[in-house]
């Protein structure tokens, strides 16, 4: 019992910590090269991933992305996606 009560707290840490790691700020050390605006359309599973709708009537399905394309200082790619919370989390 001792080693799934040690287990379960352990994956739940995980989880919580996870969770912190994917939606806080972090510092990134690279060079811009470049920035996208696209048009996404929300839908489904992916809504969540996105802050809320800032119009307040809710009835709006999709909006410009800002993407922001970067390099990192060993050469690898990255793509950040630039919006505003709307002061919600975080």
């Amino acid at each position: 019992m001792a080693y799934f009560i040690w287990t379960f707290r352990l994956i739940f840490i995980s989880l919580v910590l996870g969770f912190l790691h994917y939606t806080l700020p972090q510092h990134d050390i690279l060079r811009i090269t470049g920035t996208d605006i696209i048009r996404r359309d929300f839908g489904g599973f992916n809504q969540i991933f996105y802050a809320d709708n800032q119009n307040g009537d809710g009835t709006l399905q999709s909006r410009d992305l800002r993407l922001i394309s970067a390099v990192r200082t060993d050469g690898s790619v990255s793509v950040y996606r630039n919006e505003d919370t709307g002061w919600g989390w975080p």
